[in-house]
Order: C-alpha cells, then sequence, then structure tokens
C-alpha cells in the first residue's frame, strides 16, 4: 500500500491556546497580557459611561433599529462587541486558534460589520454635527452641541480598546505551532490600518 498523501488543506487544529502555546502563553498572560485586559476594561467602562449618560434614551431594544437614534444604536452595538471581546480576553486559555482568528475578522470586523462598523458610522456622526450650534433631534433623541465632542471620544477610546486587543492577540498568535510574527501581523494589519484611519486624535 502506497503512503497516504497528507491534506493539502488540513484542518485548523482547535485545540485550546493553554494547550497549543503552552508556558510560553501563561507567562504572556500573566505579565503584559493581564495587563493590557485590565486597560480594556477601564475603557470599556468609559465608553460605559459616556453612552449612560446622555445616549442610552435613544436606544430601546425592543425598537427596529431605524427607530432609534443612530448615535445610541451605534454606540450600544459597540459595547456589546466590546463586552464580548473583554468577556473572551477574560477566558484567553479556553480560546482555540479559530477563536482569535474570528474575534479579528468578525467582532472587530471592517466597514461593513463588526466594532469597525459602528465606529465609522459614530465618526461620520460626530464630524457631520460638529459645527452645530443648536440642538436637534436624532430620531427620538435630542441632542445638544455639548454632546458631541462625547462621541468623539467615545470613538477614540473604543479605537485605543480594540487597538490593545489587537496587540494583544498578535502577542498570542506569533506563539501558537506554525506562526510567526509575519503571520500574526498579517492577521491584524488590515483592523489596525483600518482604526488608525477613523481616530480623531492622531
Amino acid at each position: 500500500m502506497g503512503q497516504k498523501k497528507p491534506d493539502p488543506n488540513p484542518k485548523m487544529d482547535d485545540s485550546t491556546l493553554l494547550a497549543l502555546a503552552g508556558t510560553a502563553l501563561a507567562l504572556l498572560f500573566f505579565s503584559s497580557g493581564s495587563a493590557t485586559v485590565s486597560r480594556v476594561n477601564n475603557r470599556l467602562n468609559t465608553l460605559a459611561d459616556i453612552y449612560h449618560e446622555s445616549f442610552e434614551g435613544g436606544f430601546d431594544p425592543t425598537w427596529q433599529p431605524k427607530d432609534c437614534a443612530q448615535v445610541s444604536f451605534c454606540m450600544n452595538g459597540m459595547l456589546a462587541i466590546a463586552e464580548g471581546i473583554l468577556q473572551k480576553q477574560d477566558d484567553i486559555h479556553q480560546m482555540t486558534k479559530r477563536d482569535l482568528m474570528n474575534i479579528v475578522r468578525i467582532d472587530i470586523g471592517d466597514y461593513d460589520n463588526g466594532s469597525v462598523y459602528f465606529i465609522q458610522k459614530l465618526r461620520n456622526w460626530a464630524a457631520l454635527f460638529d459645527e452645530k450650534t443648536a440642538s436637534f433631534m436624532d430620531g427620538p433623541l435630542e441632542v445638544h452641541p455639548r454632546m458631541v465632542p462625547p462621541v468623539k471620544e467615545f470613538v477614540d477610546q473604543a479605537i485605543t480598546l480594540l487597538q490593545e486587543s489587537l496587540t494583544l492577540i498578535s502577542d498570542i498568535f506569533q506563539l501558537l505551532p506554525d506562526e510567526s510574527v509575519h503571520s500574526a501581523r498579517a492577521l491584524v494589519s488590515k483592523q489596525s490600518e483600518d482604526l488608525i484611519r477613523l481616530k480623531f486624535t492622531l
């Protein structure tokens, strides 16, 4: 009998990251990794404070999206995704290689979905109404000019949160078997570049 040919498209190993990277992952996470998760958590709290202080009234989960204030709908969506990313990072040892890739491609996403989508919408909203000197309505929400700067802060804080998450993912990914610094950078490069372009404060 001839030798079995290797599968040209092998399935991704779904072992947990701890099993794949072992001690190296544990050392990374309990040093710089845990600090990153703590910073992400603090930024998430800042986002939540901005939302709850002035924008929560424009969103209700029972409404159709078109009935919500655009700014409130996008903030709520961004918060939900950020909370999910943080929860996954808290459980980093139970994650798989596929989980890391899904955070980048689905949770952080691009201009059509995920966090980048909501950030772009919020950035466009803030830029559009930046010069307003009188109150205006965004759906059911009355927006005062003083509420525009906090939206800019929300955008920049959200971007920094995601950038820190991408750095942690890249640091972990390069420790995995068959991966490298190059493949880790390639995994996060598109989203990293998109986020830089969306920042108000460069």
